[in-house]
This record gives C-alpha cells, sequence and structure tokens, in this order.
C-alpha cells in the first residue's frame, strides 16, 4: 500500500482498548462511576453514543474492530490462546498501518493472535512485563511520548491495551456498598454491591493511569496531529452482558479526538 499523503500530513493514532468495561463509564450515563479524565475527552472530542461490538468476548470482538470483519469472515470466532487465529488473507488493522509506512507500536497486552505478535502488523513492543497493571503500561507510553515519538521521522499507531478492567479486582477500594448504582438486569446484593465496588475502582485506577498520558500529550507538540481513540471490546464481566448479545454486552463507548477536526463532544 502506497503513502496517502505526506508524512507531516498524516495524523498519529493513540489507542486506548481495556478488557470488558461496556460502556461503564460517567459520560455514558453512569452516573456513580468516577471516569473524568475520558468525559473530559469525550467533551473535548467526539462521543459516540450508539457504539456496538460485533461479538460480546475478547478476541472475536477484537477481530471484527481490527479487520470491519465479522468473525465468521476474519476466522477468529474463538479466543486465540484456545487455537483460534485469523484467515490467512486477513489482516490486522496495524499491519496495514505498517503497509503505508507508520511505525506500529503495542504497549501492553494483544488478544488477536497466540502467534508471533509481528505477524499481525505490529513492530514495535513495549510493556510486555505487567500486562494487568494500566499505571505500568501507560507509565510506558507517557516516557515513550517524552522521549521519542517526536523524534520519529515517520508517523504512528500506538496501541494501549491493558488488562484492566477485567476480573479479578484489587479487593482495596474507596468505593462504599452504597456508592455504586446496580443495573435493574442484575440482583441488588451486598456481593453484587462489594463487586460492583471492586469494578468502580478498577475503572477509576483506569481512568487515572491514561489521564497521564494525556496530560503528556496535551503538553507535547504531537498533539496537534494525533487522534486519540478509546474504545472497549465488550460488556462488564456480570450476567446479561459479557458473553451475551443483550445491550449491555456489546454496547461500548467509542471517544476520538483530534484537535480542530475531531471535537466539539
Amino acid at each position: 500500500m502506497g503513502k496517502l499523503a505526506s508524512d507531516k500530513l498524516r495524523p498519529n493514532i493513540l489507542m486506548f482498548i481495556p478488557h470488558d468495561l461496556g460502556d461503564h463509564l460517567h459520560c455514558y450515563g453512569h452516573q456513580s462511576v468516577r471516569s473524568p479524565n475520558l468525559d473530559r475527552l469525550a467533551k473535548t472530542g467526539v462521543h459516540f453514543t450508539n457504539c456496538f461490538t460485533t461479538a460480546p468476548e475478547c478476541t472475536p470482538s477484537r477481530s471484527g474492530l481490527y479487520t470491519g470483519l465479522y468473525t465468521h469472515q476474519n476466522g477468529l470466532m474463538g479466543l486465540c490462546h484456545r487455537g483460534w487465529e485469523f484467515n490467512s488473507d486477513t489482516k490486522h488493522l496495524a499491519e496495514y498501518f505498517w503497509e503505508s509506512g507508520y511505525e506500529t507500536c503495542l504497549f501492553g497486552a494483544q488478544h488477536e493472535t497466540g502467534r508471533i505478535i509481528s505477524n499481525i502488523g505490529y513492530n514495535r513492543l513495549f510493556a510486555q512485563k505487567k500486562l494487568k497493571s494500566s499505571f505500568y503500561i501507560c507509565n510506558e507510553v507517557t516516557e515513550w511520548l517524552k522521549h521519542h515519538a517526536a523524534r520519529l521521522k515517520k508517523p504512528w499507531f500506538a496501541c494501549v491495551v491493558f488488562q484492566d478492567t477485567h476480573r479479578s479486582w484489587r479487593t482495596a477500594t474507596d468505593f462504599g456498598l452504597n456508592d455504586v448504582d446496580i443495573p435493574p438486569y442484575l440482583p441488588d446484593t451486598p456481593e453484587v454491591r462489594a463487586d460492583y465496588a471492586e469494578l468502580y475502582q478498577s475503572i477509576f485506577d483506569m481512568d487515572t493511569a491514561i489521564g497521564q498520558v494525556l496530560e503528556s500529550l496535551e503538553k507535547s507538540p504531537l498533539a496537534k496531529n494525533t487522534i486519540v481513540a478509546y474504545t472497549v471490546d465488550h460488556g462488564i464481566p456480570f450476567p446479561r452482558a459479557k458473553s451475551t448479545y443483550y445491550d449491555p454486552g456489546i454496547h461500548v463507548p467509542l471517544i476520538m479526538r483530534l484537535p480542530g477536526r475531531l471535537a466539539g463532544g
């Protein structure tokens, strides 16, 4: 694939995609969730309200996101660590970027192949030691933005993936049992409330880590030409959500920002 435009004109892409969050952000109507940094990104960028994933499980949903194809078309109808792989004629989004002259970077986990990660288009891997820690991974992104990204002579695609907010969560939480809102499809019991408190803490921790990256980006000259995108694979890990085609299983956030181009809420 040839270059589409001058490297100076083509935007960088910084994409965040955690696990198992569904639409559980304050800006998506969950009033007791604390996600101030992503809420601010939604206000200053474009806040999509009707985004649905093609599948309610990790690998299949990501396969649809990264290929634009349904799972029976791209081959990833099951989890990659259970042996499922892309069809030989299917390309990952990172591969398209790499072929068109982008630097392609993966920070943290991926869930699209059980084989060599470079086969799906990433030519640089970062933050591979603590895949469940959004703080560790986002700190690596921040350091990369400060010391390396601006020196690149080509545009870049950086995908930031962490296993937060996947179970299991840390039990120490600043949210009490009465600080959470239980959706009507779940029983309102102390056990469910305790689970939700841990989920809310995981969401807040993730938001805080992402906020550090956004602050670093906004202070740099890269900000004016970098698309920031945030989405999720599928719904929260509760009954009638993850692994189901009810709305709580497939309705996900999508937020995108490029100053002067993708803006205004």
